[in-house]
């Protein structure tokens, strides 16, 4: 996630105020590292609705919203992007191409290999061959670059 916060940093500022929200960017950065530490073991000692260390995790969720809400209420619009669209069909593929991979493969040591997983590893490659064939089809109409 690091590399695409820079990344987002650089395309959203302009190059006379990078330097202060880079600044501001690896201070927070250094920050989350050392009270993330400390918070989480906090959290797993307290125990909190008999979760144990889980409830570190329910922590994320909070923080999400948080930035989520943070990053619409703040941060400039990004120009050029105006007019993309989300692409449903490939996040679609690619999901399927690649929990059709990783599922299987993380499963099959507690399972065994049974029918179904399978039948779910063999949909990798044909879901992963549907989605280059659809990002092209959409990048013959311009519609990616």
């Amino acid at each position: 996630m690091i590399p695409q916060a820079f990344a987002m940093t650089s395309g959203c500022f302009p190059p006379t105020e990078r330097s202060r929200v880079f600044a501001a960017l690896r201070a927070t950065l250094g920050l989350g590292s050392v009270a993330g530490q400390l918070l989480g073991g906090v959290l797993v000692g307290a125990d909190l609705l008999g979760l144990g260390g889980q409830t570190v995790f329910l922590v994320n969720v909070a923080i999400g919203l948080g930035l989520l809400a943070a990053a619409i209420a703040f941060l400039p619009p990004h120009p050029g992007h105006a007019q993309s669209q989300l692409d449903v069909l490939g996040v679609v593929l690619a999901v399927l191409a690649m929990s059709s991979l990783l599922v299987p493969l993380n499963l099959w040591r507690s399972e065994g290999w049974n029918w179904h997983l399978l039948a779910l590893l063999s949909a990798s490659p044909v879901t992963a061959v549907a989605l280059v064939i659809w990002e092209q089809h959409l990048s013959r109409r311009g519609v990616v670059g």
